[in-house]
């Protein structure tokens, strides 16, 4: 396909998969391994991003991602590629992303509980 968004050195990357198991880690994608940062996002400082869809996980005809016998669903189309051409107008290519992707579920915020502390530096003498 020619150059690939995760070839792209203006490509500006997606997010950090997890923080969990984590020290201080940086956040700079130069140093981050594949398996931590995203291979792609669809902004870049070229103007443009390819994200190739081949191959990956899909949900079937009855909305669930494996069939009868327990085996992932994959996309078996020969080329399913999305391209994202905003040139510098990032947030035209995220509402895109989320038009193609659907929206991201959050938890209702009622769900999260009381978010209100107090802070002291207590030490371990104070407790």
């Amino acid at each position: 396909f020619g150059m690939t968004s995760d070839a792209d050195p203006g490509n500006l990357r997606g997010t950090i998969r997890t923080l969990d198991r984590t020290a201080n880690i940086s956040l700079d994608c130069n140093h981050l391994t594949s398996d931590r940062h995203c291979a792609w996002g669809v902004v870049s400082q070229s103007g443009w991003s390819l994200v190739n869809e081949t191959g990956v996980p899909c949900l079937g005809a009855d909305d669930w991602w494996a069939d009868a016998e327990g085996s992932m669903l994959r996309n078996i189309d020969t080329h399913d590629l999305y391209l994202f051409a905003h040139g510098h107008d990032y947030p035209a290519a995220l509402h895109d992303l989320q038009a193609v992707g659907g929206k991201v579920p959050l938890l209702p915020r009622r769900n999260l509980g009381v978010w209100f502390t107090r802070w002291y530096d207590y030490d371990a003498a104070d407790v």
